[in-house]
């Protein structure tokens, strides 16, 4: 009698104790994911920024020169588009890893919390 009732409570402890550490384990994986967020959301706006001065630019060159230094203008121009560009690229690559790197953590998640459910089944806890 006495050793069942043991079996019981060291059963639930060793239950609790597999539960916590899943609890404890399974948000380790998601803990960046607000920071590949926020790059993602900064990266257009980074590339908007860069288009921002680079019409700047070629609206000085032409108060300048006029519409006539068609070289220098397009040269603001030019950099209004690359950083555009450049922020559109990072932002698209980053939405890809983060996909991948969600989808991956869901299959960690959900491989952890089936061998739990295994070793409270395996060892009657």
């Amino acid at each position: 009698q006495q050793l069942i009732e043991s079996k019981k409570v060291y059963g639930r402890i060793d239950t609790m104790i597999l539960n916590e550490t899943t609890k404890r384990f399974l948000p380790e994986l998601r803990k960046n994911f607000t920071i590949i967020a926020c790059l993602i959301t900064a990266a257009p706006l980074l590339g908007l920024l860069g288009t921002v001065t680079g019409m700047i630019h070629t609206f000085n060159v032409m108060n300048i020169f006029g519409t006539g230094n068609a070289k220098a203008m397009s040269s603001g121009i030019s950099e209004a588009m690359i950083t555009t560009q450049f922020g559109l690229v990072i932002a698209i690559a980053g939405l890809w890893a983060q996909m991948f790197i969600a989808r991956s953590a869901r299959k960690a998640e959900t491989a952890v919390e089936e061998l739990t459910r295994h070793l409270i089944r395996k060892f009657h806890l």
